[in-house]
């Protein structure tokens, strides 16, 4: 969880309902939410590269290029014609 609170209060109310880590809004933030960005992206490419057996560079274009059709049909969604 991202939070400009620094109250341990709320810190422990979130790990009750399901955060994984409490991370406050900071000049260092950002290096303790790369490694999990990181997990997110990363995570599902390895799980699919031994499922399927494919490749690194395979699976990161399939992402791309799966992310960027997502990205499209939702702009094209929103978009006023």
């Amino acid at each position: 969880m991202l939070s400009s609170n620094e109250g341990i209060g709320i810190a422990i109310e979130s790990f009750r309902k399901g955060a994984t880590d409490y991370v406050v809004k900071g000049e260092k933030a950002w290096r303790k939410l790369i490694p999990h960005i990181y997990r997110i992206i990363a995570e599902p490419i390895r799980k699919m590269g031994k499922e399927y057996g494919l490749g690194k560079f395979s699976l990161i274009f399939l992402c791309t290029f799966i992310s960027v059709g997502i990205i499209a049909y939702i702009l094209l969604k929103i978009m006023p014609r």
